[in-house]
């Protein structure tokens, strides 16, 4: 049994490389900026406070993001379970009964950690498990379906997609752009206790980066975060084309998180994610370069949430 055509979209971020492959199996046609940013992803920053932990991208409270996709007519259908959860032992045979059931009803669906801590969409299924597609696989992989979840991590997360009912374009961007203010605030309920987000990400992650970052987190919190600001200026334009009212505030937003982007472009340059990662974070010249660019993309960010807050109000 498999989904011909459904393929996973190479992203840094790669549950919305998944997303976007389900969109476009589905039929929904989207600017990645677009799904990018009414999606929410493309205003996260989630930084571990002491050793730039890779988990950062990944360890935060993402459901907050469920009704954004919904909002774009992704509706979703998840499990969810880790191994603290009294329903871990039951969550992989769960999932492989919905994955069948989705499939057979030609629904694209993914998961978390088929094969490296990441997610892969699930193109088919064997006897044995589940075909899929990903960061690092190799074309026809099967993971066994009873293997789900038995990692270090032990987590098991589940998503099948359909095609829901959009919302409004001003309510798609309304609801971003606030989703975008409370995962900048300093209590926003998205960040577990030892992560910081929003402007004040910046500064801890400059810190840890001083003090001698985890050469593999360096690396990939960079691609990872310059990734998501890298859309976030296309999404305001193509909001403020869409809501025309509020056009130029939507093209001021643009331009400081265009420097947003530039500067976390800037950093992912110094920690690429090939090469010698080790070296990189002991160069003592890299880390005061990445960090004046750190430093210069909390300016411009905290300057864009002003802006941001108004645009919100006003719609």
């Amino acid at each position: 049994m498999t989904l011909e055509g459904l393929t996973w979209k190479p992203r840094w971020t790669s549950q919305f490389g998944c997303l976007q492959g389900c969109a476009e199996y589905l039929g929904l046609e989207m600017d990645p900026a677009w799904l990018f940013g009414a999606g929410g992803q493309a205003f996260a920053l989630n930084i571990h406070r002491e050793v730039l932990c890779p988990s950062g991208p990944t360890a935060w409270r993402t459901e907050g993001m469920h009704g954004l996709l919904a909002n774009l007519g992704l509706a979703r259908e998840c499990v969810f379970s880790h191994r603290e959860s009294d329903d871990f032992a039951t969550a992989p045979a769960r999932v492989w009964e919905a994955a069948r059931r989705s499939l057979k009803r030609e629904l694209p669906c993914f998961a978390w950690e088929l094969k490296v801590p990441e997610y892969y969409v699930i193109t088919g299924v064997t006897d044995e498990g589940y075909i899929f597609a990903g960061p690092l696989a190799e074309p026809g992989e099967v993971k066994p379906w009873a293997e789900l979840g038995q990692s270090e991590i032990g987590v098991i997360e589940f998503c099948s997609v359909r095609r829901g009912e959009p919302v409004s374009t001003r309510r798609t961007v309304r609801d971003a752009l606030a989703f975008a203010l409370r995962l900048a605030a300093p209590d926003n309920p998205y960040v577990f206790e030892d992560y910081a987000a929003g402007p004040a990400a910046y500064s801890v992650w400059r810190e840890a980066l001083e003090r001698g970052a985890d050469a593999h987190g360096a690396a990939y919190n960079a691609q990872v975060w310059a990734e998501c600001r890298g859309f976030v200026p296309r999404f305001l334009r193509l909001a403020g084309q869409a809501l025309t009212a509020s056009q130029s505030g939507f093209e001021r937003a643009a331009g400081f998180y265009a420097v947003v982007a530039g500067e976390l472009a800037l950093v992912a340059e110094l920690f690429p994610f090939e090469g010698d990662r080790e070296a990189n974070v002991a160069d003592a010249a890299r880390v005061r370069q990445a960090g004046e660019h750190l430093e210069e993309a909390r300016k411009a960010e905290t300057r864009g949430l002003e802006v941001l807050a108004g645009l919100v109000e006003s719609l």
